[in-house]
Formats: structure tokens, sequence, C-alpha cells
């Protein structure tokens, strides 16, 4: 299955050159942090993280149309992403993680822990927030799983309602989800074109 990425003309990765491996932390931008650290936490090993992966989609249109609003305010032109080295790569069964039913369902349950949360002590609260700081990792959330009831009670409710990772697709074949993948060790991707048509 092909891949395309939107991205400036000036951008970086938009010069042909191989991409490698990202050191830092992807923090999300069009997702609340807890979600975005509940997925973490709950993530497979054998599956890539989303902090450390490239977003793509499997149609030149879709990539134009999940671009940030960011974006979307500088020319963008569509590239196909070509990769050279051993990846693991799943396909969402939507256009775009943002609009994933798990958001919606974390939010409504930390609706329900906050009036317990804000008569914890400070200690507890302290403990606590590290579920909702960025970049909380799997070490973090146990911590506060386990030195913070709220944090457990939390915790087990988006756990057992999440269905991020059970619906994702390890054989990506849908025209119409989003793509993320992690590069493995030695392995890069290049972005070629801008492809025809895919101008915004």
């Amino acid at each position: 299955m092909p891949l395309y990425r939107a991205v400036p003309a000036n951008h970086p990765s938009a010069s042909d050159e191989p991409q490698r491996p990202r050191d830092s932390v992807r923090i999300p931008s069009n997702m609340p942090y807890v979600v975005d650290n509940l997925w973490e936490h709950l993530r497979p090993n054998h599956l890539p993280s989303r902090r450390h992966a490239v977003y793509a989609s499997p149609t030149p249109e879709l990539a134009l149309q999940c671009a940030t609003p960011q974006e979307r305010d500088v020319d963008l032109g569509v590239y196909e992403v070509v990769i050279d080295g051993p990846i693991l790569m799943v396909q969402l069964q939507i256009e775009d993680a943002r609009h994933h039913p798990d958001i919606a369902t974390v939010l409504k349950t930390l609706q329900k822990v906050i009036p317990a949360l804000l008569s914890a002590s400070l200690h507890e609260r302290q403990v606590a927030s590290l579920l909702f700081m960025p970049g909380c990792s799997k070490s973090d959330w146990v911590h506060a799983v386990e030195q913070s009831p709220v944090a457990a009670d939390f915790s087990a409710s988006a756990c057992s309602q999440s269905t991020f990772w059970s619906e994702v697709d390890t054989e990506p074949t849908d025209v119409a989800g989003e793509l993320f993948f992690q590069l493995g060790a030695g392995a890069s991707y290049r972005l070629i074109g801008p492809v025809p048509g895919g101008l915004s």
C-alpha cells in the first residue's frame, strides 16, 4: 500500500533526504495529554509508539484532509513515503486519531472523578497529576495508580473502556484510515514528490 504525507514545502523531511528515527518524544497538539498517556500506557510492546511514530495516509486526498490547522495555514505538498528498513506499522479504522471515541470516553470518565480528586490530599493530587502531564511514561502511570486511589479508579475505568489498540490493523489495507509507523534500527524514510494534484 502506498503511503502519503502532507508537509510544508520548506519542511526538513521534504528535502528527499533520508529521515532517521526521532530521539525526542512527540507531544500531541490535537488531543488531550491524558488520552495520549493512556494509549502509551496500554500500548502492546510489539506495536509502534505514537510518540516516536511517523504519520501517513493511504491516499493523497486524505493526507491533505488530515493536516493540522496550523499546517493548513501554509502551502502544503503531498509526498509519497518511501521506507527503507524495518518498521512497526498499524492502521486505524478512522481517518484521524483525533476523532477516536476514546477521547470522549476518557473525558467523561475524568469528569466523574474530579470531585474525588479535588477533595484528595495535596500529595495525592500531585501524584495523580502525572496522568495528565505531557509525555507521562508507562512507569509514571503505574506509579500514580499505585500511590493514588483516585488515579487508580480513573485508570481502571479508562483502561477498561479503551478500544484504541484492540481496533488497529497490523496489516493495513483500508483506503480511509490513518496509518502510523515507527522506524526500526537502521531504518529511514524519504518523501518523494510532491505528487501531482497533491497541493493545498
